[in-house]
C-alpha cells in the first residue's frame, strides 16, 4: 500500500479510537470508511500490477508475432469461478500472462457516495490506457491514444522492425497519493498523469479469443495480434525425469507425434561423444524410438534433444537428460 495513504489510515484510526475512549462516540461509520479506503487502495495496487503485466505481455506478444514461435498451451486463470486471464506457453519463448478486461470490478467498490464528491473535477473514474498505434507499418506506444514521445520528440516503437524488444522503453504505471504516474523503462523518470486513480478497466487488451488454429489478442484501440497455435505438430517422449543409463550402454525411448504431423522429420542431437539415433516405426502412426548410447567412459549426465520439423518449417522439441549409473 502507498506509504502516505497507509499513514493517513493509521492516523485516522488513532483519532477515532481516541474519541471513542473519551466518551460514548459511535465510530462504526468512520471505521467502515477507513476499511473502504484500505480496500480501495488494495484494489488499485492490484489493478495497477495487472495493467503492468499486460503492458509487458503486449510487448512480448508483438515480438513473438514477428517470429516463427507458436503457442503450445492456453491455461485459464480463474478467480471466484470467473476467468480473469490466461497463461500462454510457447515452443521456444517463456510463458506470458494476459489478464482480461475486469468486467464487474467497478461494482465491488461500494463507495459511490464518496466518489460523488470528486465529480466536480471531472476526472473521477479515469484510468490511463497504454496501447499501441500503427503508422507506416510500425507499431508505437501510446498513452490514451496519443503517441508517447522520447526526449527528442520521437515516437517509441513497440518492438524493432525485426521483432526484437526495445530495451529500457517499456511503459510502466503506478499509483501514488491517489494519482496515476507513468514512466518509460526502469530508469525513466516518473511523470504525473493528472487524473485521480480509479480501478476501472484501463485494460491493454479488449479481449482474448481463440479457435483451433490461432489466439487473437484484440487491443484497446481495436487492432489485433494473432499468434498461431501448435496444432499440426506436437511431440511426446515416454520417460519420467532423468533416464538411467550405464557407461557404454544404450537406452531406448518411445516417441510419438500428433496424428496431424504427417511426414514431419524427426531427428536428435546428443552432446560430446554420446550418440542418439532416431528410428521410425512402420505403420500410419507417426511414432518410433530414440536410441541413446553413452561412451564407455561416460560419467555424470548428458542432455539429448529430440526435435521434429513439420512441412511448414515449424519445429518442436523435447529435452531428455540421461544420467550414468
Amino acid at each position: 500500500m502507498n506509504t502516505k495513504l497507509k499513514r493517513l489510515l493509521e492516523l485516522g484510526l488513532a483519532a477515532a479510537l481516541s474519541v471513542a475512549c473519551s466518551g460514548g462516540y459511535d465510530d462504526s461509520a468512520l471505521l467502515e470508511r477507513l476499511e473502504e479506503l484500505e480496500h480501495r487502495a488494495s484494489l488499485l495496487e492490484d489493478r495497477c500490477a495487472r495493467i503492468n503485466t499486460n503492458i509487458a505481455a503486449l510487448q512480448g506478444l508483438a515480438s513473438i508475432a514477428a517470429s516463427s514461435d507458436r503457442i503450445k498451451t492456453v491455461s485459464p486463470i480463474t478467480e471466484g469461478g470467473r476467468i480473469t486471464g490466461y497463461v500462454f506457453t510457447f515452443c521456444f519463448g517463456g510463458p506470458i500472462t494476459v489478464y482480461c478486461a475486469a468486467d464487474g470490478r467497478n461494482g465491488t467498490d461500494g463507495t459511490d457516495g464518496y466518489n460523488g464528491r470528486d465529480g466536480a473535477d471531472g476526472t473521477d473514474g479515469v484510468v490511463p490506457t497504454v496501447g499501441v498505434k500503427e503508422e507506416g507499418g510500425e507499431k508505437y506506444w501510446t498513452l490514451d491514444g496519443e503517441f508517447i514521445l522520447d526526449d527528442e520528440g520521437n515516437r517509441i516503437p513497440l518492438v524493432t522492425s525485426g521483432g526484437t524488444v526495445v530495451d529500457g522503453v517499456t511503459p510502466e504505471l503506478k499509483v501514488e497519493d491517489g494519482v496515476w504516474f507513468y514512466r518509460m523503462g526502469a530508469s525513466g523518470a516518473w511523470i504525473r498523469f493528472d487524473v485521480k486513480a480509479e480501478y476501472g478497466d484501463g485494460n491493454v487488451f479488449l479481449s482474448v479469443g481463440q479457435d483451433n488454429d490461432n489466439v487473437v489478442f484484440t487491443l484497446a484501440d481495436g487492432s489485433a495480434i494473432t499468434i498461431p497455435k501448435v496444432k499440426s505438430l506436437s511431440l511426446s517422449v515416454a520417460h519420467a525425469g532423468d533416464v538411467a543409463i550405464s557407461a557404454g550402454g544404450t537406452a531406448v525411448l518411445d516417441w510419438t507425434l500428433s496424428a496431424e504431423a504427417g511426414e514431419a522429420e524427426v531427428d536428435a542431437f546428443a552432446q560430446g561423444r554420446w550418440t542418439a539415433v532416431v528410428n521410425r516405426s512402420d505403420g500410419s502412426a507417426p511414432a518410433g524410438t530414440l536410441s541413446v548410447t553413452a561412451p564407455a567412459d561416460a560419467e555424470g549426465s548428458c542432455q539429448v534433444i529430440l526435435f521434429a520439423t513439420g512441412s511448414d518449417g515449424l519445429s518442436v522439441y523435447e529435452t531428455i537428460r540421461f544420467t550414468v549409473l
